[in-house]
């Protein structure tokens, strides 16, 4: 009797269990899917990641956009469990898990840090201020001698067709999206100095140490004279034009007037030659150096040109 009791017993909490599966069973192909530990998408990016990756599929289907993927998934969310050829067209496409570089890239919302592959000084600059240029050319098989390394153009070209060609593979490891990121999103940086400062580098501390690279260094540099003498005349037209400025405001007399000029003059005089610049030479270094720091790197000549110069007359390395 105790047998059949306990016989009873299982039976019935089997059919219990049973039934509470049976209860808890998915009836639509949201719930199965979730049931199987499929992820589904559940925002934007996820959306525009799951078009990129099943784009030509879609369009057959008459799947124009993310925005289009949505509404289907949507609809077919709801749909019972009777057609499996649904259910595997739902997991297919709705499912929150891109293959591609740039499926990834996308979903985490930063396809805009993708350097454009028309954007070669972004390239450039991309290898400019990678600190292991060794393995970036180890990654990505890059063939290029002692001369050709040297090369801004030539590198960020070979940069900007490897990632041309990366972004559309699958993702091998984490460690092949990590290097996509690395060397092909855009480093941010627009102008002199603030490249100057992904380099590691610092300007001159002080107007003696301007004066001591230029003795040392930059004294026979006809060129660098010629510019200097240039950022002189554009320094004495900014203050000729804040004076009569401020001689509209104030309305000066003759006497003020000439001792605003006299100001003007002991800064920078209206004439001067080569040995008044040399004389005068860590001010006026550091006047060239600083009218360069905002040039814009896309301006004509700056990069890699006036970039070198500056970097080789204006900075040391940070300490």
């Amino acid at each position: 009797m105790a047998n059949y009791r306990l016989f009873s017993t299982v039976l019935l909490t089997a059919g219990a269990v049973a039934g509470v599966r049976e209860y808890l069973k998915p009836r639509d192909i949201q719930s199965m899917l979730k049931w199987n530990g499929v992820r589904l998408v559940s925002n934007n990016d996820g959306w525009k990641s799951a078009f990129y990756e099943n784009k030509e599929q879609l369009e057959k289907l008459g799947v124009r956009d993310s925005n289009d993927l949505w509404k289907w998934c949507s609809e077919r969310f709801k749909y019972g469990l009777g057609d499996p050829t649904i259910l595997t067209d739902v997991e297919n496409y709705c499912k929150d898990s891109p293959k591609t570089i740039m499926g990834n890239i996308i979903r985490a919302g930063e396809e805009g840090k993708l350097i454009k592959e028309s954007d070669q000084l972004a390239s450039q600059i991309v290898y400019v201020t990678t600190s292991d240029r060794e393995k970036l050319i180890e990654v990505m098989q890059i063939e290029a001698d002692d001369q050709q390394r040297g090369l801004y153009a030539f590198m960020g070209k070979k940069i900007s067709e490897w990632c041309a060609k990366e972004v559309k593979k699958n993702v091998v490891d984490v460690e092949h999206l990590g290097n996509v990121k690395k060397y092909c999103y855009n480093r941010g940086v627009k102008n002199v100095k603030g490249l100057l400062e992904k380099e590691g580098l610092k300007t001159l501390p002080s107007t003696d140490d301007y004066k001591e690279r230029f003795k040392n260094e930059l004294s026979r540099s006809q060129e660098l004279i010629t510019q200097i003498g240039h950022t002189l005349n554009a320094k004495r037209a900014e203050k000729l034009k804040e004076y009569e400025f401020r001689k509209r405001i104030y309305n000066y007399t003759q006497e003020e007037q000439e001792i605003e000029m006299r100001k003007i003059d002991e800064i920078v005089p209206a004439t001067f030659d080569d040995n008044f610049i040399k004389a005068n030479s860590g001010q006026y270094l550091k006047w060239w150096c600083e009218s360069q720091y905002n040039s814009n790197l896309t301006g004509t000549g700056v990069f890699p040109e006036i970039y070198q110069r500056v970097k080789a007359r204006c900075t040391i390395k940070k300490s």
